[in-house]
């Protein structure tokens, strides 16, 4: 699936972390979403906790 995006803003924390913030031309769906932050919350659950308060879904 092709989404074009454009970043729209590039932030950095105090622990020199980048955060960017994304613009898309159309809406993503859900489930392409739910992958993302799983994979995120997998490879990176520290800076996703702080960052974007995600939470580990149940298993």
């Amino acid at each position: 699936m092709k989404i074009d995006g454009k970043i729209s803003r590039k932030l950095e924390d105090n622990a020199g972390n980048f955060i960017f913030v994304c613009m898309f031309v159309k809406e993503i769906p859900s489930e392409i979403i739910s992958k993302e932050q799983a994979y995120l919350m997998h490879h990176f659950p520290d800076f996703c906790r702080k960052a974007f308060k995600f939470t580990m879904p149940p298993e």
